[in-house]
């Protein structure tokens, strides 16, 4: 993989992230709830992918990656 697809999954990650605090997605308590768990589900794939991107490249910036995702 390079950089750019990197940054591409990145985006497409912080994109949906962004797009949990929109102010009508969370109109009662259940709607918060459901928010919360998919921001937990978003957090794992972005720290699973940068594992397995890291094994895939050595010259690959975890840390980078995950701020680029919005963690």
């Amino acid at each position: 993989m390079t950089k750019k697809d990197y940054e591409k999954i990145a985006s497409v990650l912080l994109y949906n992230r962004n797009q949990c605090g929109l102010p009508d997605r969370a109109n009662n308590e259940s709607d918060k709830n459901t928010i919360a768990g998919y921001l937990v589900a978003l957090n794992d794939v972005a720290y699973m992918m940068a594992d397995e991107m890291a094994q895939d490249n050595p010259r690959f910036n975890r840390t980078k990656f995950i701020e680029a995702c919005g963690l």
